[in-house]
């Protein structure tokens, strides 16, 4: 595969893309499952890269990369495990551009803050690559905030699986729609969020993936075939994601699309016979959000349960 494991700093070159990794079993080891065998963007790699940067420089050696507070440059490997090309670039004239606009945000005393790319005076680690292609006039269309994404944008058309690898099949994977706010998810009929025509689609609910994509995802549901989805709110598996747990106390607006009440029940479940309709525009305070069912109190009610999908959370806006 394109990425490769560093063996001595004399494989790397300018303009090459190293990444800090950790292996399977290692202590912080938590690759997302989307990325393991039987998600949408298995591709046999199993490590879980969690920084990049930049080598701008082979003599003297240095390492350029975004962390707080700001961009640093490393002199020595450390824990640089893996690099590759990135195959955005395809001349040496792109390449000495890019370290140059890689320098130039150096320069800028960007602030870290994740998911920024160099806007506003605010980068992450991939935003620093993020930003120095924009300026070049490169679009990038990986993940933005993932380094997963630099990954397979580095590896794009040079990946070679091992023939003894079995890759699953991904057209035709059930996928679950997930959303930590517990609110609707848009599915639209183009991908792109100024789509006017989308249709919104519970969480909990489980779609067909027509073709995945790092960003967006043709999918079928019910009637709806081939429209799209926000890739981050599909989750491939059974694993249940972990409740979301409020450092502070976090409060809903019950909401339905049809009827005046919504059913809190004693347990999280359909079946649960001990319930109180709950009038449609109530504030209940939530305990736990989950995936599905979340914990919330309301009135005498203390830790009872309401589908997520009918809990909009006041400090998060829709998703998709």
């Amino acid at each position: 595969m394109a990425v490769k494991k560093i063996g001595k700093i004399g494989e790397l070159k300018t303009g090459d893309i190293v990444f800090k990794a950790y292996d399977p079993g290692d202590s912080g080891y938590d690759l997302p499952d989307r990325y393991k065998p039987g998600g949408a963007y298995y591709d046999g790699d199993l490590n879980d890269y969690y920084h990049v940067g930049v080598v701008t420089s082979v003599s003297p050696f240095q390492i350029t990369h975004m962390t707080t507070p700001t961009v640093k440059v490393d002199t020595k490997l450390g824990k640089w495990g893996y690099y590759g090309k990135l195959t955005l670039l395809k001349s040496e004239e792109q390449i000495h551009e890019f370290l140059k606009q890689i320098d130039v945000l150096k320069g800028k005393n960007l602030r870290y803050q994740k998911n920024a790319s160099g806007e506003n005076g605010e980068c992450d680690c991939i935003g620093l690559i993020i930003g120095a292609l924009r300026e070049m006039g490169i679009k990038w269309d990986g993940i933005h905030g993932s380094n997963f994404a630099a990954r397979r944008r580095i590896t794009q058309g040079e990946v070679s699986p091992d023939p003894d690898t079995v890759v699953p099949p991904v057209t035709g994977t059930k996928a679950t729609v997930v959303a930590e706010s517990g609110s609707w998810v848009k599915m639209r009929a183009e991908p792109k969020t100024s789509c006017r025509l989308y249709e919104e689609i519970p969480v909990g609910a489980e779609v067909t993936i027509v073709s995945p994509g790092e960003e967006w995802a043709k999918v079928n549901y019910g009637r709806f075939k081939g429209w799209y989805m926000m890739a981050k709110f599909l989750q491939v598996g059974d694993a249940e994601p972990a409740p979301v747990q409020p450092d502070e106390p976090k409060y809903a607006i019950v909401t339905a699309k049809r009827g005046n009440t919504v059913k809190m029940r004693q347990k999280p479940s359909l079946d649960c016979r001990l319930y109180d309709d709950i009038p449609v525009g109530s504030r209940v305070k939530v305990e736990e959000a989950g995936n599905k069912w979340s914990k919330v109190s309301y009135g005498i009610r203390k830790g009872w349960y309401m589908q997520t999908a009918y809990l909009n959370f006041e400090e998060d806006k829709q998703d998709g």
